[in-house]
């Protein structure tokens, strides 16, 4: 039954968020809505787990770069 697995996946992506394994909870979001495209808590959760991805690649950048001017200064 759809339903049933909608809400297995919706669970798995809530299990994966409170890990901070956004990633994989973006899949299990991601299924949930292909089971059940009402299911407007699993958008939102999907949403979410976006925005945190591109923040935290964000940042990844922005210390990247941080440490490559360092280099160059100390050059």
């Amino acid at each position: 039954d759809s339903s049933l697995r909608a809400k297995i996946s919706y669970n798995n992506g809530l299990n994966a968020f409170k890990q901070k394994k956004f990633d994989e909870a973006m899949v299990n979001f991601k299924q949930s809505l292909a089971e059940d495209d009402s299911n407007d808590d699993a958008r939102y959760n999907y949403q979410i787990c976006r925005k945190l991805l591109e923040m935290a690649k964000q940042q990844q950048q922005n210390q990247q770069q941080r440490c490559d001017e360092g280099e160059k200064t100390n050059s």
